[in-house]
């Protein structure tokens, strides 16, 4: 008979391979900014369209920002004046505001389509398919 065990003393576990290094933070760009403009101010974007002129308010102040699109591009703000590309994140995000929503028909304001209601045949004033905004779409006996 054997006096002494046979088995090997437990070894311990290799250390673990060091994690992979984390990839370096991507740099929020300009246009990363419009969308986070839009997504928080597209109505009120919207709704200030006045004589061809929007007012945008500045992602980081209380500052608010004229931004025109025709007949060229123009923001009050200061990147968009020393800025190389000659587009500021406030023209941009208005470019994603005016793609968003049409102009009624009636009153050339800008509304989102779910507001919208569509004008039908047989109406005088306003072309087959035309849109118009509530208020306008009742003036005009479309509603």
């Amino acid at each position: 008979m054997i006096d002494q065990s046979l088995a090997q003393p437990a070894q311990p576990a290799p250390p673990a391979p060091p994690a992979p290094p984390a990839p370096p933070a991507r740099k929020e760009t300009r246009a990363d900014r419009a969308l986070t403009l839009y997504v928080e101010h597209a109505e009120t974007i919207a709704l200030s369209f006045r004589a061809g002129t929007y007012k945008v308010p500045s992602g980081t102040s209380t500052a608010v920002y004229s931004v025109r699109l025709v007949p060229t591009p123009y923001c009050s703000c200061r990147d968009f004046h020393a800025g190389p590309l000659g587009e500021c994140k406030h023209v941009s995000a208005v470019r994603v505001v005016r793609k968003a929503t049409p102009p009624c028909a009636g009153c050339g304001r800008r509304f989102f389509h779910r507001e919208l209601v569509e004008a039908g045949d047989g109406h005088l004033t306003f072309f087959a398919g035309d849109m118009l905004c509530p208020e306008c779409a009742v003036a005009h006996g479309v509603l």
